[in-house]
């Protein structure tokens, strides 16, 4: 028979995200899944060889997917030579779906059951404490025999994400925030699972610190030596704390205190005299310089031939 599914119009569409490592004796570790309405990242999808299908109480499957299984990139464990390879996908969920069997032909390698209701979640209280740390509870009521887990999640303007922790088995947490992008809308959100099903709870807004821009400058090097009368590259960048590079319009490239170019993470230094400079490039913004980072670097001598060529182009 055909796997078939039904889906009510009214209800959104919900993918159940099934992951773990498989060994090659078919040994599976499963991790803890969760639903989702999007794939950010859809896995690649498996030649057939290995299927997860969600299945009704009869074991008759309703949906059935065939995830990448790909021995080829497996990581090899040192005292036994066995091979282990991660295996993510998703599948779309269906009413009628009570469990979730993964298998290899007739094999099967892992099943779990599928509750009618995800989990609901709520958080009670949040906490701001001082220097960047908010502790958060939240009270959750489980649907199914498996116990609940919980991942916690800080949103920055509800643009970008970056998890806490996961696989908590307590009601609270303490998010440290002081390494991470500061805002004036800052949330914590927290997803409780039963290892399939999901929901989660988003706090109200909070205001998170600001950080000091990072700047690095990867040319020239500090130290370096440049030959006498070559252009010299320059070559840097400005990024919030997390990583993300900050608009090139704020920044400003300086040798000896003064301006050789600026809305660029590339630039170009010339006419330097043998000895030593200072190459320094400032993230400013605004009227105010928020951060700078420099580097010194020394011009070689002219020989002989050099100086002798200046003088001659001197004379012309």
């Amino acid at each position: 028979m055909e796997p078939t599914a039904s889906h009510d119009m009214n209800e959104p569409h919900v993918f159940l995200r099934f992951a773990g490592r498989l060994w090659e004796d078919m040994t599976f570790e499963r991790e803890a899944g969760w639903e989702t309405e999007r794939i950010a990242d859809r896995p690649k999808e498996g030649s057939g060889e290995y299927v997860l299908e969600l299945v009704d109480h009869e074991s008759r499957p309703r949906i059935a997917v065939s995830p990448d299984v790909d021995f080829d990139r497996a990581t090899t464990y040192p005292q036994s030579g066995m091979r282990n390879t991660r295996v993510v996908a998703y599948i779309p969920f269906d009413r009628g779906g009570t469990e979730l069997v993964f298998r290899r032909g007739d094999r099967v390698i892992d099943r779990t059951d599928v509750a009618p209701e995800p989990p609901q979640i709520a958080i009670t209280d949040l906490d701001r404490r001082d220097n960047d740390r908010v502790r958060i509870h939240w009270r959750a009521e489980r649907r199914s025999e498996q116990p609940l887990t919980y991942r916690v999640v800080y949103l920055v303007d509800d643009s970008r994400a970056f998890l806490l922790a996961s696989g908590l088995d307590a009601p609270s947490f303490t998010a440290d925030l002081s390494g991470l992008p500061g805002t004036k809308a800052g949330r914590l959100s927290v997803l409780a699972t039963d290892g399939v099903r999901s929901s989660f709870a988003v706090s109200d807004p909070f205001p998170v610190s600001d950080k000091a821009p990072q700047i690095s400058i990867h040319s020239p090097m500090d130290g370096q030596v440049i030959p006498a009368d070559q252009p010299v590259n320059l070559n840097g960048q400005a990024t919030d704390v997390a990583g993300a590079s900050l608009a090139r319009d704020g920044l400003i490239w300086l040798v000896d205190g003064k301006v050789v170019d600026n809305g660029t993470t590339l630039a170009l230094a010339t006419d330097l005299e043998p000895g030593e400079h200072t190459v320094s490039l400032r993230y400013r913004p605004g009227r105010r310089i928020e951060a700078e980072a420099s580097v010194v670097i020394k011009v070689a001598k002219r020989s002989p031939e050099q100086e002798a060529f200046r003088e001659a182009m001197a004379t012309d």
